[in-house]
């Protein structure tokens, strides 16, 4: 889809208008997100960021990033996050992923980040799920929110980002 088509699309699909959708750009992936929050995209899990990455090269949506938590609710519950985690990564299970390659429950460096779920469809695209819990300050300073975040990636081997060629 186009950018304009992703546009036309998020405003039926969230019921808001064109002015409701941040443009973003990152100057060093070379891409282009459409950027819209939403009250109620996964029951119990509260307010969303939903992001839509609009490739390098092609200008076409090549990924799709929800977020909870975290800088979006910094109030979130995070007995809820959890609890939708869980929900997504059964969804997930019962789709019929490829088993090669699936990854459940599996912490990220210091345990902090967890993938929830990881796995590939019979296409190649992957869906990723993280939840991530950062650790307690050792000061006063108040713990940051959990947050969770879900990816659809179109061809993750081969993302439409800018890079410099070799020999450059």
């Amino acid at each position: 889809m186009t950018g304009d088509e992703v546009a036309k699309a998020i405003a039926k699909d969230f019921k808001i208008e064109g002015k409701d959708i941040r443009r973003e750009t990152n100057a060093t992936e070379r891409t282009t997100s459409l950027i819209v929050k939403v009250d109620d995209l996964q029951t119990g899990a509260g307010p969303a960021v939903v992001a839509y990455i609009l490739g390098h090269s092609t200008q076409k949506l090549f990924q799709i990033n929800i977020m909870w938590g975290g800088a979006v609710n910094p109030k979130v519950d995070p007995n809820a996050l959890v609890g939708a985690a869980n929900a997504l990564r059964n969804y997930f299970v019962a789709q019929g992923y490829r088993q090669e390659g699936m990854l459940l429950n599996a912490p990220v460096g210091d345990g902090s980040q967890v993938v929830v779920f990881r796995g590939t469809d019979s296409q190649g695209r992957m869906s990723l799920l993280t939840l991530a819990v950062p650790p307690k300050p050792s000061d006063d300073t108040p713990a940051l929110p959990p947050s969770l975040q879900l990816s659809y990636i179109e061809k993750p081997n081969e993302p439409d980002v800018f890079k410099i060629e070799k020999g450059f």
